[in-house]
């Protein structure tokens, strides 16, 4: 037997627990191990952009239900429209779409998978539709014209490093929106920081498939390891899925809805 970490191998590879009923993981890969993933291997879809050798990884990639290597372009946005658009007739009831290793970005409450499953179990119960897991990472913006991302208060979306080396857009936020789901853009939204959340499936089938093949295309022509547009699809994510709660006035209150 292999001594590479798979679905369920061995005792010590066995879920700690068993996963929510309905749930399907996408999970973006670049360097990091994901040997914590690997009890669940059989409803995760790994989108691997690193150039980790396969014979010196810790895990069996043919244990996971898909392990697909993309060129590493696009940020998380490109693997989570490239997740919808090949399996948008298909989806799971729950969506995770999580980094490798998100346990920074989500803070103290979350150090496994089965702290994220916990929140995913209640989601029901609770009637939501979004959730980034950690709800301090809503945070409120308006700014669909021309980002400066060197102000102060955008430093929650792009670090000092990302700004040296982003690939600006030739459309501006509003645009892109207008360009994505053919409508304009609210006053404000309650976008949602990191790229990793759960969502429902209806909460993806609001939109159409074309809508996820255009957000696909716009990476692929922007064709960048680091594009402007990704952080624009990254604050999107929470706003298409739930506009109920995250389409916002002028005064930050959520707007009625048609």
């Amino acid at each position: 037997m292999s001594g590479k970490v798979g679905a369920y191998r061995s005792e010590e590879s066995r879920p700690i627990r068993a996963p929510p009923a309905g749930v399907g993981i996408a999970l973006a890969r670049f360097r990091e191990k994901i040997d914590a993933w690997a009890p669940y291997a059989d409803l995760i879809r790994v989108f691997d952009k690193g150039d980790i050798d396969p014979d010196d990884d810790t895990v069996d990639r043919d244990a996971f239900l898909l392990y697909k290597k993309l060129p590493n372009k696009g940020r998380e946005g490109h693997s989570w429209a490239s997740y919808i658009c090949a399996n948008y007739e298909r989806l799971p009831e729950y969506v995770i779409f999580t980094q490798a290793a998100p346990w920074d970005l989500l803070g103290e409450d979350f150090d496994t998978p089965e702290e994220m499953f916990d929140v995913v179990e209640a989601m029901p119960d609770n009637e939501t539709a979004f959730t980034p897991f950690d709800p301090n990472l809503f945070h409120v913006t308006d700014d669909w014209d021309k980002i400066d991302w060197e102000d102060p208060k955008q430093s929650v979306w792009m670090t000092a490093k990302q700004l040296r080396m982003v690939d600006r857009a030739d459309v501006t936020p509003g645009d892109y929106w207008r360009y994505v789901l053919g409508v304009d853009p609210p006053p404000k939204i309650r976008a949602s920081h990191g790229g990793t959340f759960c969502v429902r499936r209806e909460a993806i089938q609001r939109w159409p498939k074309d809508v996820y093949e255009r957000i696909k295309g716009a990476f692929e022509k922007a064709n960048s390891l680091n594009p402007e547009i990704g952080f624009f699809q990254e604050r999107m994510w929470s706003a298409m899925f739930d506009p109920k709660n995250n389409w916002l006035d002028e005064e930050g209150e959520p707007l009625e809805q048609e």
